[in-house]
């Protein structure tokens, strides 16, 4: 049984393997047809075109160094001594990984060039003042102040630190002040320069105080009364409503007692069916309305009575049960 699976494994690996080996050829062979084309244009003459195609080589395959010092080569042809220099530095960090015998004499050709190339590498510092009423100052990330250099953003980082550029001319732009200001920069080989730009902000406001608490009599306990009052309101509609219901419940209860005396013993006339069914649904809606009454006003009074008032003297509520001939109900009284 070990066998047989070892036997799969073994089967199998060359299976996974075979993908990632064809993928590596297939960049490998694609660098080449790059590198290819940028030796034909440099050829010609023409390392402006080739360098795009030497930089696409070297990012799909860093096995092949060529592209990576043509690159270095033609940027010095150019005259982008700062571009040039770093390209040799960079093929200087790669033979330090790479033992191929080819490249023997590459590390010191890297060397030498790149110290050759350091007096003609021209630098510039770029330095951010901030102005507001208060005065000028440097600086600070609260700021939020961007700077771009030929529409490509710095690093807060690098700013007042001297940066490698290649002769020619370029603009800094700071962004995020009043309104943004900018100022081209013409460098040539081995120049340097300070590019300070000075950018307006408001000054800042005074900081919010935090909200006071609430007190008694604020808008906390005037909710509260008020969601009393409107409690006592419903339960007051809803006492009147039952009142009501009990009138038109006595009223069908006396007609139904003048027209059928023996109505708690012995049928009665279907034509008093009506006054029947009117008498019950007053009877349930004088329950329905009396149970709202008591809750509205039970709730309304405990809210008044815990939110203390605007003058010094609570609310005072008395409810007292009253009674007649044709019914009953709840007498509201009170003080506020």
């Amino acid at each position: 049984m070990l066998a047989t699976v070892l036997g799969l494994q073994l089967a199998i690996a060359p299976l996974a393997i075979a993908p990632l080996a064809r993928a590596g050829s297939a960049e490998d062979a694609a660098a080449m047809d790059l590198f290819t084309q940028g030796r034909e244009l440099r050829k010609k003459g023409d390392c402006a075109s080739a360098v795009p195609l030497f930089r696409k080589s070297w990012e799909l395959s860093k096995k092949g160094l060529g592209s990576l010092r043509n690159i270095a080569e033609c940027e010095e042809l150019l005259g982008r001594f700062a571009s040039s220099r770093r390209a040799w530095l960079e093929l200087s960090r790669a033979l330090l990984v790479n033992a191929d015998p080819k490249y023997e004499t590459w590390a010191e050709d890297a060397r030498a060039a790149a110290e050759r190339l350091a007096p003609k590498v021209a630098r510039v510092t770029i330095e951010i003042t901030v102005r507001s009423e208060k005065g000028e100052r440097p600086l600070s990330p609260t700021d939020r102040v961007h700077v771009l250099v030929d529409g490509e953003e710095l690093d807060p980082k690098l700013l007042e630190v001297p940066l490698d550029r290649d002769p020619g001319t370029f603009r800094v732009r700071a962004e995020g002040g009043r309104v943004p200001v900018e100022k081209r920069v013409t460098l040539v080989a081995g120049a340097t320069a300070t590019v300070n730009l000075t950018v307006e902000v408001p000054t800042p406001g005074p900081v919010p105080s935090a909200p006071k608490p609430e007190t008694p009599g604020s808008s906390g306990s005037s909710g509260a009364r008020t969601a009393g009052w409107i409690a006592l309101g419903v339960g007051g509609v809803a006492a009147i409503g039952a009142g009501v219901a009990l009138i038109v419940r006595q009223g069908a209860l006396s007609e139904l007692k003048d027209s059928c005396p023996q109505w708690e013993t012995g049928p009665c006339p279907t034509s008093l069916r009506d006054t029947v069914d009117r008498g019950q649904t007053a009877t349930t809606m004088s329950i329905v309305l009396g149970a709202t009454a008591l809750v509205g006003v039970g709730v309304g009074v405990g809210l008044l009575w815990s939110s203390p008032s605007r003058s010094t003297d609570h609310a005072r509520v008395r409810v007292a049960p009253w009674a007649s001939a044709s019914g009953g109900g709840a007498l509201l009284t009170g003080a506020f």
